[in-house]
């Protein structure tokens, strides 16, 4: 068997970095802590009196308990200055529903930013936004997002945003069926929140009202549904059923 199950960080502070990853990047305790020490442990590391702490966080996007980002701490450790551009292994990449406010997040938890935030078009359709940044340890992290240019096109005269979309066909039926699994994160309630002016914390049940409606017209485009419900769309990742973001249209 072949399977990929951790990446190990050394942190000075092993607490105070795992409470950034959860924070920032909603990894999630399993109940897998270590506090190691032994012969064994001197044998395997080549390093004498070793002693070990920390925790495996389940990475984001995964149901089970791998793979896991492994922050530990030694007793005594080799500091050394990382770069971007270092042999290696350089960094680690997250994707998220939105960078700028997930940068926003990382700076205000003790992050820091390591280049400029750019937006890229590939060849194939697809949008993406890049930056790089870093934890409170120097870490280098990187933030991506995607998402499909869809072309202007005429749909019962509605223009949504300059993106529209033809009618829901049998697209309605995914989305429907898996309305339960719904779900968003705290960034994405903050965000939905915003952009339509909502006073109710309970985005999901609102959500769901009105992806549900008879009226609301549903379609796929990459790996996103967009659901056009009256005067907002309703974007959700069409693998982990997370609702992304929703947004007024622009008529």
């Amino acid at each position: 068997m072949f399977r990929y199950v951790h990446t190990n960080i050394i942190a000075k502070d092993h607490q105070r970095l795992i409470t950034f990853y959860k924070e920032v990047f909603h990894c999630r305790s399993i109940g897998e802590t270590r506090d190691l020490r032994g012969e064994w442990l001197d044998r395997l590391t080549g390093i004498s009196d070793a002693h070990i702490v920390g925790e495996h966080l389940c990475l984001p996007g995964y149901e089970k308990d791998h793979p896991t980002l492994e922050i530990f701490s030694y007793d005594s450790m080799d500091e050394a200055c990382r770069q971007i551009n270092q042999c290696g292994i350089a960094h680690l990449a997250f994707e998220v529903d939105d960078v700028e406010e997930t940068l926003r997040l990382l700076l205000k938890k003790g992050g820091s930013q390591v280049g400029e935030l750019v937006k890229a078009a590939y060849e194939d359709g697809r949008n993406a936004v890049f930056v790089y940044a870093a934890d409170p340890e120097g870490n280098i992290i990187e933030l991506q997002s995607w998402s499909e240019r869809i072309s202007l096109v005429p749909t019962r005269g509605i223009i949504i945003d300059k993106q529209s979309f033809w009618g829901c066909g049998n697209h309605m039926n995914g989305l429907i069926e898996n309305i339960d699994k719904l779900h968003t994160t705290q960034l994405g309630m903050e965000r939905i929140k915003r952009n339509l002016q909502l006073e109710t914390n309970d985005v999901v049940s609102w959500c769901k009202v009105r992806i549900t409606d008879k009226d609301t017209k549903i379609d796929r485009a990459g790996k996103n549904w967009y659901a056009i419900a009256g005067d907002c769309t309703i974007t959700v990742n069409a693998r982990n059923y997370t609702i992304i973001t929703a947004h007024k249209i622009n008529v």
